[in-house]
């Protein structure tokens, strides 16, 4: 079979720039710590002065505040003022949100593109915009400022202690390699943290798929910490790490089954399980000195049999809990954003139940 890897074409990524799960090379055993409990979100501030760094489009807005940085202008349309002078409209993308703006005195012709632009606030009609007194065309994706609702820097270190608590040394390497590849297959990590999770399901928005799968990994360390279930083995080091790393990883195909916002030529042919399979049996003589081959058996395993009834069912315990925490997951989160799309009140339908 032809690899799907072949022909994947990496893109850059404005978001964690650190490194996520570098092997630390370390030999001590995790302790198994309380579950890191959400911290709460700073206050948005105005935007201030920083050529390079992305535009935030915050709720913290002050009339005439400065925002100085990088932005997708879209949309961008020429009208002609009372004054008859042309000026220019449209949005500002960008991956904290999107606002409206203007540019008064603008030339004759302006393309959709990422500019460095010196802006101010400004409130129009009870309505917030920029006013952009100069631009600057630079190269740059459009696409990595499109809106992205999810801190990935924040969840990737969220995730980062979870598994430095839980996972063996040569669990985290497992993770690392899953991750980064062995040089002959490729270095996921940038696409693991802009790809969405689905094309019109739940976490379809850029950043989706990291934050589907921390979800299912903070789920996966409830269940390892709850220490009552004495039928499953979460003493076990082989278990935790299959269950984690797995879990962590279980969707790694779909950053090579999407592209962008739609079906990639790959994943038109061949879905995730397959492609995140296939990283796994490409990587197969790195992966077994890890963990032994029963648990390469086993994590491939969770790789093919996560979505449980409705495709290929779960044969071991790793692959069915790893598609207990993955339901889970996309249930709360199609709850969550059905609920975000009704009005107060309105009940909203999740899963063939009706809910109020």
């Amino acid at each position: 079979m032809t690899s799907g890897f072949d022909n994947y074409a990496h893109h850059g990524f404005n978001g964690f720039n650190g490194t996520l799960f570098a092997d630390d090379g370390g030999g001590n055993e995790p302790k198994r710590d309380d579950l890191d409990k959400p911290s709460a979100s700073p206050a948005s501030t105005p935007q201030q002065p920083g050529q390079n760094a992305p535009v935030r489009v915050d709720t913290g807005r002050v009339e005439n505040g400065a925002v100085r940085g990088l932005a997708c202008l879209k949309g961008i349309k020429i009208n002609t003022g009372s004054n008859g002078k042309p000026y220019a409209m449209g949005q500002v993308s960008v991956p904290s949100g999107s606002v409206d703006f203007r540019i008064w005195g603008a030339p004759a012709r302006m393309d959709d593109g990422v500019y460095s632009i010196d802006a101010k606030w400004h409130e129009y009609k009870g309505s917030w915009q920029l006013n952009i007194s100069s631009f600057t065309k630079v190269d740059g994706d459009p696409a990595d400022y499109e809106y992205a609702p999810y801190d990935v820097q924040l969840l990737g270190e969220r995730a980062n202690r979870i598994i430095a608590d839980r996972v063996s040394p040569d669990g985290r390497r497992l993770l690392n390699l899953l991750i980064h590849g062995n040089g002959n297959v490729p270095d996921l990590d940038s696409e693991f943290k802009k790809a969405q999770a689905a094309i019109s399901h739940h976490d379809n928005v850029r950043g989706g798929l990291f934050a589907h799968s921390y979800k299912t990994l903070h789920f996966l360390a409830a269940i390892i910490d709850c220490g009552l279930y004495s039928g499953i083995p979460c003493d076990d080091r082989s278990f935790r790490d299959i269950v984690l790393v797995g879990g962590l990883m279980h969707d790694i195909g779909k950053t090579i089954e999407y592209d962008g916002s739609s079906m990639s030529g790959v994943g038109k042919i061949l879905s995730h399980r397959i492609i995140g399979a296939e990283r796994v049996i490409l990587m197969r003589d790195d992966i077994i000195p890890l963990i032994g081959e029963e648990g390469y058996e086993r994590l491939l395993a969770v790789m093919m049999q996560h979505h449980g009834e409705f495709e290929e069912t779960p044969r071991c315990i790793e692959a069915y809990i790893v598609h207990l925490a993955d339901s889970l997951d996309t249930s709360l989160t199609t709850l969550s954003e059905a609920r975000d799309g009704a009005t107060q009140g309105e009940p909203v339908r999740v899963d063939g139940f009706q809910l109020v």
